[in-house]
């Protein structure tokens, strides 16, 4: 008998993530147990009739159904009785029962993970710095967690791909639905050298209180969790939370305070999470257990990328010049010889056309923390003024 089978008829019974779950495995020790314990015994755990009922059911039909849908076209099922479930799944609350996924499921007990999570509606400057923080951790030896949904989870998955890093794309539905559909390829891709995987069995749909119980997992596989563009009450906020109850860092970077689609990380930021402007930051935390593994320099080094260069950085048709260019530009009259390169670079930028935070951090390859200080020093200094609701502009 293959034991997969009672791990699946097991999954059917409790809902995902379900603590009794947890009991019922800490009590026999495995899903056969369970499988074989008698009913009198269930009262001890608080089962709903329902699931006594379906505890009740011993077929293993539909188990083997499951089980022979997943594994069509190089498919995989993972339980907590194989040697390659992730270890770190094992110690969160509402362990998942059933791994089911396709492609190469790196060792994450070899590897650095850190989980990449934000906002479907990225702006630009949040699609640039998930790109640069996802790129970095690829470049530096770390594998990319994310949950395949549009916005900051395709630029963190796009990032590290064309970094040749690892990626893993958690899904919120079965791996047979194509969800969401304008990713398909992007999930290809994936799987070429890292995992797509999911807890839901084939044929569950993209139901929207999936989505929150899978970011358990997201957090759950990871050694830390950088949310990197949240407006107040994003979904990844979740992620964030769970983080921090499975025991995982939680990292932010800090965003443009004058749109406020970034007012959930900079809540994060005021609650305790580590303000990050580079992935060197972020993998800096685990230099003590992974010294041979992460390169920082490489890390650091991310912007240069030729392919996040031309790729993802700069937008296909709006060539932007280089930063040694704006700085080698002539600083006009009145500016104070002792500002910072920075602010020296974003002053070059300014006109009498106000340009949003978005806009000076995308022109400046500057991290949206040095441009706000930038910035400031330029207030300071009477040489840029910002006009309220529309963005920054010389003086």
């Amino acid at each position: 008998m293959d034991d997969r089978l009672y791990w699946i008829w097991m999954q059917n019974i409790f809902a995902p993530g379900s603590l009794k779950s947890d009991a019922l495995l800490r009590f026999y020790g495995s899903a056969m147990e369970v499988y074989n314990a008698p009913l009198k015994e269930l009262g001890q755990f608080g089962l709903t009739e329902a699931e006594i009922q379906r505890f009740s059911d011993k077929s293993l039909a539909l188990p083997r159904k499951i089980l022979s849908r997943a594994l069509e076209n190089g498919g995989w099922v993972l339980t907590p009785d194989d040697a390659l479930y992730p270890s770190l799944l094992r110690t969160i609350p509402g362990i998942p029962l059933v791994l089911y996924g396709y492609g190469d499921l790196p060792n994450l007990d070899l590897t650095p993970a850190i989980a990449i999570v934000g906002t479907r509606a990225v702006t630009s400057f949040g699609k640039q710095a998930t790109a640069l923080i996802s790129a970095g951790l690829a470049l530096g030896g770390a594998v990319v967690i994310s949950g395949g949904a549009y916005g900051v989870d395709t630029a963190a998955h796009e990032a590290a791909l064309a970094a040749g890093g690892l990626t893993i794309d958690v899904q919120g539905c079965g791996l047979d639905i194509d969800y969401p559909s304008k990713n398909s390829e992007l999930r290809r891709r994936i799987a070429l050298s890292g995992a797509v995987i999911s807890e839901y069995p084939p044929g569950t749909p993209p139901l929207k209180h999936n989505f929150p119980l899978r970011n358990r997992i997201i957090s759950g596989l990871s050694m830390g969790v950088c949310v990197t563009e949240a407006p107040e009450k994003s979904g990844a906020l979740i992620t964030a939370r769970l983080a921090l109850e499975q025991g995982r860092d939680v990292f932010a970077v800090a965003g443009d305070m004058l749109t406020g689609r970034s007012a959930g990380t900079d809540e994060l930021i005021k609650r305790g999470a580590k303000l990050v402007t580079s992935a060197a930051e972020i993998l800096e935390e685990y230099l003590p257990r992974f010294n041979d593994i992460i390169n920082l320099k490489a890390a650091q080094d991310a912007r240069h990328h030729p392919a996040l260069k031309h790729n993802i950085f700069i937008k296909e048709g709006s060539a932007k010049p280089s930063r040694q260019e704006i700085a080698g530009e002539k600083i006009t009259a009145g500016m104070p010889d002792n500002v910072s390169e920075e602010s020296r670079l974003v002053f070059t930028l300014l006109d009498d056309t106000p340009k949003t935070m978005d806009e000076l951090v995308s022109l400046s390859g500057l991290s949206a923390a040095k441009a706000l200080t930038a910035l400031t020093e330029l207030e300071l200094a009477g040489c840029a003024t910002r006009v309220p609701g529309q963005g920054y502009t010389r003086c």
